[in-house]
């Protein structure tokens, strides 16, 4: 293929670009874009997750892998795609398409990603809410055994059943397979 063939090509893309494109709106002010993007990047699992995995992975060691992959990984993919989708004004399919035909697949996935994060985030704003509401009855359905979902082996704590102090009676094995009304509703 001769360089003039490749740059008729390119101007028929560019060309045919310019033409279809329809104006789309921007951000008003940079404030906006940047509480947008970190709004995007720090969600629920970041912030909830987070404390769990340091817990579970060695606390303070785990800090610096994860702090190396943050910046030399994440930062740099996010700002990437950060960047595509500013330049080509289009949508993610459209986006990875444009680079490679077989990148589509990648806004496929980034789509199917967010769908199903979507129902996680979903679901567990239903529990808060149904927790939060619950909590505003007289009689916390956690805090009794009287309801037809408890086993045989529920019990209800009480502030002096003495269950409380367990370090003082490390022996003690009468409460082995007690479960507390709050842990088999949860």
């Amino acid at each position: 293929m001769t360089k003039l063939k490749k740059a008729e090509d390119k101007q028929l893309i560019r060309k045919d670009w310019v033409e279809n494109d329809e104006p789309r709106e921007t951000w008003t002010r940079k404030a906006d874009f940047l509480l947008s993007v970190i709004g995007f990047a720090v969600d629920l699992a970041n912030v909830w997750r987070f404390p769990y995995l340091c817990f579970k992975n060695g606390g303070g060691a785990f800090l610096i892998p994860y702090t190396l992959m943050v910046l030399f990984a994440g930062v740099p993919l996010f700002y990437m795609e950060l960047s595509l989708g500013q330049y080509y004004r289009k949508g993610a399919v459209t986006t990875w398409g444009w680079i490679c035909p077989l990148f589509k697949g990648i806004g496929y996935c980034v789509i199917m990603i967010a769908f199903y994060t979507d129902f996680f985030y979903n679901v567990i704003i239903a529990w808060s809410l149904h927790f939060f509401l619950k909590s505003f009855t007289t009689h916390l359905p956690w805090a009794s055994c009287d309801h037809e979902y408890n086993s045989i082996v529920c019990y209800e704590p009480s502030w002096n059943d003495g269950k409380d102090s367990e370090c003082a009676q490390p022996l003690n094995k009468s409460d082995i397979g007690v479960i507390s009304a709050a842990e088999e509703y949860f």
